[in-house]
């Protein structure tokens, strides 16, 4: 793996995230921190001195839901940011011996183009707009129009890290499908190809994760569908991409290893002796292991791992609702 240095600055345009070198120099823990308590302190200040009229809640204190998800998902996200390339980094590092050009993809995944995590930024932010665009009106003639801004900065600022960690995910998941398509396969023995799934598995749980955490908007309100479904029209397709594109280009590789192998194998069988029985069989029997081989490589047990990541959200929601009817049931 290359020397931290030339990881975090390997050429020009292409670096590992700032959020990579800030904890490198740091510590993991400190740029959450450094965005979550200021946020939320900002927002308490602003939500306990508002005055009535608030034109995006019917009451003030239905914007302590929102303080605490503008505080946590971008602390969260950011926090993540460092794990993932560490866990990519390191997968590609693993994979030097099943690779034919180790040390390109290897930088190739440790750094990027800037460019394109300044446009998953950008994206993310136009998002963040659009969900409230229409109500930049009525929020400039709000008498808590303090509070109705900085609301609308939390969501555009929200939205702006979703994009820029999405896009650095997307980036190192399409770097692993590139690689995955020069790798060279064992068919009998998968576990040099395992990385693949372990950053698979690691960017769906980074991003179910995130959805995991939004039903903490509604923790002074009812819980609307209305609220989640920007979190699912992101976080379900990007989760699903993360997860299958990581691991898209070893299966074929794998597959097309396959078809060889049974090609390979149909033409001896086409050739062997019909007299001579236990050669035969061995072949069929061989034929049959290879028809059935998994092009995935990914054991049961990861499987199942995935699919619990990706009924956390739910999970968490459902239990967000028990608890707000409990607590409806026991003040009534």
């Amino acid at each position: 793996m290359p020397a931290p240095d030339q990881a975090l600055h390997p050429g020009r345009g292409r670096a590992a995230p700032w959020t990579v070198g800030f904890a490198r120099r740091t510590h993991p823990l400190l740029l959450p921190l450094l965005w979550a308590v200021p946020t939320f302190t900002y927002f308490a200040i602003v939500i306990v001195h508002a005055p009535a009229g608030s034109q995006l809640f019917r009451a003030s204190d239905q914007a302590w839901g929102s303080a605490l998800i503008y505080s946590l998902l971008p602390a969260y996200l950011l926090g993540c940011s460092y794990p993932m390339w560490l866990r990519a980094s390191q997968s590609a590092a693993a994979l030097r011996p099943v690779l034919a050009d180790p040390e390109r993809v290897v930088r190739m995944i440790s750094a990027g183009p800037v460019l394109l995590r300044v446009a998953g930024a950008l994206f993310g932010m136009g998002f963040g707009v659009l969900q409230l665009a229409g109500a930049l009106e009525r929020i400039a003639g709000s008498p808590a129009v303090l509070l109705d801004a900085s609301v609308f900065c939390g969501n555009v600022a929200v939205w702006t890290t979703v994009g820029f960690v999405v896009a650095e995910g997307l980036r190192v998941s399409v770097a692993f499908s590139r690689a995955g398509s020069n790798v060279r396969v064992d068919l009998y023995d998968f576990r040099t190809l395992r990385p693949f799934a372990r950053v698979a598995s690691l960017y769906v749980l980074v991003v179910m994760g995130a959805l995991a955490l939004m039903p903490v908007q509604a923790v002074s309100t009812d819980i609307r569908v209305e609220n989640y479904l920007p979190g699912l029209i992101v976080g379900v397709p990007a989760g699903v991409f993360m997860f299958v594109l990581p691991l898209w280009g070893v299966h074929r590789a794998i597959a097309a290893a396959r078809g060889e192998r049974l090609d390979e194998l149909r033409e001896r069988i086409a050739r062997v002796d019909r007299s001579d029985l236990a050669q035969l069989e061995l072949l069929l029997g061989h034929l049959d292991r290879m028809r059935a081989l998994h092009t995935w490589p990914v054991d049961v047990r990861m499987l199942s791992r995935a699919l619990f990541y990706l009924v956390l959200p739910p999970l968490a929601w459902v239990a967000a609702a028990l608890v707000e009817v409990l607590v409806d049931r026991l003040l009534a």
